[in-house]
């Protein structure tokens, strides 16, 4: 049952409401009857309402302002409006939400019978709908934890790259943390032997249960938090400063705890301390380099990143996943993608100074060649461009950053306008094959939707480049085909206008006859008497 308050600051006519709400045989109580939008709006706040009947001229505010004043705080709020043509006018986009109904006085007793029942259809649609979104919140919280581990997850390999993102989901997901970030993994020794020796419920326990002794540990001292990472992994986060020598005393009591509690040895790499979270991936790429060491560190060790020799920081800045999307939008054209996520790259680059002369040949070369195979796997080879314009001794001249970020910037340019007249070559072959698509087809039911399925894009890339190339729709692109055709017919056949406007894909002649008054200005019939030609003819082949 859904709650009605009637609000008309004449008394007499709450009565005849009362009898058309009876007359709909609606689910509604009526729950008060107000003379003012101020008596309205304090009943609002004690009760929940669902409709509200109210004449439009009220002391002080009229009805419609008492609906807009009110209806953001009172979603499940409704209204049926008694006005006249005037004030609807100016109200046109309120009754667009959906929300409410404007009658137009005077008042007629069947239109507001069949208002109630239209609105009592929308009110009971949108409980509904608010129930079932109540049903999927709550089982968005009982699953907070999941997407607190996505958020972690993805933290941890980088795809987050801003500090106040980070913090932000820190604080909804209610992860302690200070001002200092430290990355550990932990690795279970020996998994392909528990592999062997448990079944899968025995083995995502074993790992579950890790996960518990970490946390107890990790809660108690207030050092961060830990999550499963993998199958065979937990990754820790330690969010309080502390030295080198407490870093390893709580890494030893975490391998000795894991011990003595379920019998499990495992080996834990270390990456560096960093003060914003934008690098807490880093420090993960660290820790999991410091384990790539156990095979010569020996497995059942605590291994810090500084423990292995010859890595330079670059190795744990450099952003390889935007190296990748470059290279998407570099071969693919997009020129302002790309040249954003260079930028990017030669900002990390910046980290470490001591890079030698070489590395931006090795990385100048490495990049285009990977520009260059990416776009011979998607079928888009632009070997015919690298061999005009890359030359091996003009690379061998750049020493430092800012010649390497310079070349590459030009050559990303050139490489995409070489892309474009691809596209643009590509975008006209798929016109005519649209105009061959609707020739045959232009009898059936055509839409955007199968014309790009069938020739394999996206109905939004059609429609795009219809209007780039035709300075047209879909639409007015099939009907010109269609009325060109019709034109042949009636210039050439003796077929009835009926038979032609259904050969041409009309199911009702009346509408082909507007639609070719509409287009030339004269009926089928005298386009066909007059011998007129006004159609202008698509020059395609």
């Amino acid at each position: 049952m859904y709650n009605i308050m009637i609000v008309d600051q004449q008394k007499s006519n709450h009565e005849k409401i009362r009898l058309f709400l009876q007359e709909s045989k609606q689910d509604f109580e009526i729950i008060g009857e107000v003379t003012s939008a101020e008596q309205a709006e304090a009943l609002l706040e004690k009760m929940e309402v669902h409709l509200i009947v109210a004449d439009d001229v009220l002391p002080k505010k009229t009805g419609l302002q008492l609906f807009i004043d009110n209806s953001e705080k009172y979603p499940n709020m409704h209204m049926i409006l008694f006005t006249d043509y005037n004030r609807f006018n100016s109200s046109k986009d309120i009754m667009a939400q959906g929300r409410m109904d404007f009658l137009f006085k005077p008042i007629r007793r069947n239109d507001v019978v069949k208002s109630i029942i239209h609105m009592s259809q929308i009110v009971d649609e949108d409980v509904q709908k608010r129930n079932a979104l109540k049903i999927v919140r709550a089982s968005y919280e009982n699953h907070l934890s999941v997407f607190r581990d996505r958020f972690l997850i993805n933290l941890l390999h980088g795809h987050i790259d801003s500090d106040s993102t980070i913090y932000n989901q820190m604080d909804y997901f209610k992860i302690p943390y200070n001002n200092s970030f430290t990355v550990g993994v932990i690795k279970l020794d020996h998994y392909r032997t528990y592999q062997l020796a448990l079944d899968e419920e025995e083995r995502q326990f074993l790992i579950f249960n890790a996960l518990n002794i970490v946390s107890d540990y990790v809660e108690k001292n207030q050092l961060g938090f830990v999550f499963i990472n993998r199958y065979d992994e937990l990754s820790f986060i330690f969010t309080t400063e502390m030295d080198e020598d407490d870093l390893f005393n709580h890494a030893y009591n975490l391998q000795e705890l894991l011990a003595s509690v379920q019998n499990i040895r495992v080996t834990i790499g270390l990456g560096k301390t960093y003060h914003r979270p934008m690098f807490i991936s880093v420090s993960y790429h660290q820790a999991r380099a410091a384990l790539r060491n156990s095979h010569y560190l020996g497995q059942g060790s605590i291994i810090h990143v500084n423990y292995i020799p010859g890595k330079g920081d670059i190795a744990y800045f450099y952003p390889r996943d935007k190296e990748q999307l470059m290279i998407y939008a570099t071969v693919n054209g997009h020129l302002e993608a790309s040249l954003d996520y260079l930028d990017v790259i030669f900002e990390a680059l910046k980290v470490d100074s001591h890079l030698p002369k070489h590395y931006y040949q090795i990385m100048i070369i490495d990049l285009l060649v990977n520009i260059n195979r990416n776009a011979l796997e998607n079928g888009l080879s632009i070997e015919d461009f690298f061999k005009s314009y890359v030359r091996l001794g003009e690379i061998n001249t750049i020493d430092n950053l800012n010649q390497a970020h310079t070349y590459l910037k030009d050559a990303i340019s050139k490489i995409c306008t070489y892309q474009l007249k691809g596209l643009q070559t590509s975008d006209k072959a798929l016109i005519d094959a649209l105009y061959r698509y609707v020739h045959t087809y232009y009898a059936s039911k055509i839409s955007l939707r199968r014309a790009a399925q069938f020739l394999k894009t996206t109905p939004y890339h059609l429609e795009q480049i219809i209007m780039d190339k035709e300075k047209q729709t879909f639409y007015e692109f099939c009907m010109d085909i269609r009325l060109n055709v019709s034109k042949e017919l009636l210039k050439n056949t003796t077929d009835s206008i009926t038979s032609i406007s259904e050969k041409i894909g009309f199911s009702n002649p009346e509408y082909y006859i507007a639609i070719f008054k509409q287009h030339f200005h004269m009926s089928p019939a005298t386009f066909r008497y007059d011998g007129k030609d006004r159609i202008i003819h698509h020059s395609k082949s």
